[in-house]
């Protein structure tokens, strides 16, 4: 189980990636009339973020990567240290602080109400991989 250091940085990795970067552009009022070219400005954000990357989340983490590969909406870290695992990787944890905040932000709910996912890959020094999926259907949850 993962101690109560890492369960915060998943925490707030989830936060941080999946909802502020949005909300400055989305959470605006906007006129009734056709909907935006989500793919567009999704891939928008995505480039811009993507500019700064790597980025340092946390001490021993860093965001290394973040794309759409259609609906899903990517974001890959890496972890630095060698005593975080896919072993010790609090996967529950983590949703439960990331699924309130995608769903109960307007400006990443619009994506999930569209089909979108979020998808969030660590990786670890050890070579294993651990992803975690937040769609639609995770705001029921909460």
């Amino acid at each position: 189980m993962m101690n109560a250091k890492y369960a915060t940085a998943v925490g707030v990795l989830l936060l941080l990636t999946g909802c502020d970067y949005f909300s400055e552009q989305t959470d605006k009022p906007t006129l009734a009339g056709p909907k935006p070219d989500l793919d567009a400005l999704m891939d928008a954000e995505l480039s811009v973020l993507r500019q700064d990357l790597p980025q340092k989340m946390a001490d021993n983490l860093d965001m290394t990567d973040t794309r759409r590969i259609g609906k899903d909406v990517t974001y890959t870290y890496q972890f630095q240290d060698e005593v975080t695992h896919a072993g010790n990787f609090d996967v529950a944890a983590g949703k439960k602080v990331a699924i309130p905040e995608l769903c109960n932000t307007a400006s990443t709910r619009q994506y999930l109400d569209a089909g979108y996912r979020f998808v969030f890959t660590y990786r670890f020094k050890q070579g294993a991989d651990v992803v975690v999926h937040v769609v639609a259907a995770d705001c029921k949850t909460i």
